[in-house]
């Protein structure tokens, strides 16, 4: 038994008669250039998001393990291997302490995650290691855990300009406190790993404010634009959730490749 991988091509014939093979690529869009060569951009446009949960935000239960240079380890309550899939970045807050520095402002990327369920009925989230990825330090159960939703990854060569991003609120409820978003763009290595510490190069905040749907709130995004490339994607980050019941919203991107 063997498995088969796929790959989707676009097909473009010039009226020249040359053929032009593009593989598919998420996020992208046909161009043509000035003598007809055709390539794939990324569409800003086609990584909005719709039905974001303002809500989502993840407690750790215990004290993770942390191993100084290598993994470390987080622990939830509950079943979450289907969000914490290899791959996944996110980040961890102090909300009994925000001035602690300790994992502070730093991008994890999950190596892997399992869920005991006869035991202790938790998810056990082990991140990568290794002198290109930030070590975990100490943290105390009630901190909060904050996944980093990807938007765009252009090709390499590729660099797109996001001007202008808005929230649109879709479901919520007035209690609970406003959330508040970051769009960051992080440096990353050859290796895909966050940059030391994971610091953001460039990034644009905004808060959504619970109330009526169909609202639009505006990121402020910093010097006009942000700048995406290969390796330094663009990502969606809750930097603060709200403590009500419900809250969704779409989040509405404007720019173009460059």
């Amino acid at each position: 038994m063997s498995n088969l991988k796929t790959k989707l091509f676009y097909s473009v014939e010039r009226s020249d008669g040359k053929r032009f093979e593009l593989a598919a690529q998420g996020n992208s869009t046909l161009q043509f250039g000035a003598d007809g060569t055709p390539s794939l951009v990324p569409s800003v446009a086609a990584a909005s998001l719709a039905g974001i949960d303002l809500t989502e935000v993840f407690t750790l239960d215990a004290t993770p393990t942390p191993t100084t240079g290598d993994t470390g380890s987080f622990r939830l309550d509950g079943d979450h291997t289907a969000r914490f899939v290899p791959g996944v970045k996110f980040t961890v807050s102090d909300v009994s302490d925000p001035g602690d520095t300790d994992n502070e402002g730093v991008v994890f990327e999950v190596q892997g995650s399992s869920y005991d369920v006869t035991a202790t009925g938790k998810t056990d989230i082990v991140v990568k290691g290794g002198a290109t990825y930030p070590d975990v330090v100490a943290a105390a159960a009630g901190d909060k855990l904050y996944i980093m939703d990807l938007l765009i990854k252009p090709p390499a060569g590729q660099v797109v300009r996001v001007g202008a991003a808005n929230l649109r609120t879709k479901t919520v409820d007035t209690a609970g406190d406003d959330a508040n978003v970051r769009l960051v763009a992080y440096t990353q290595s050859g290796a895909g790993a966050p940059a030391a510490a994971g610091n953001p190069v460039t990034d644009a905040s905004g808060t959504i404010t619970a109330g009526t749907a169909d609202t639009i709130n505006n990121i402020a995004i910093s010097s006009t634009q942000i700048l995406v490339t290969n390796d330094k994607p663009l990502y969606l980050l809750r930097t603060a959730e709200d403590t009500g019941t419900t809250f969704t919203a779409d989040l509405l991107l404007d720019g173009q490749s460059i």
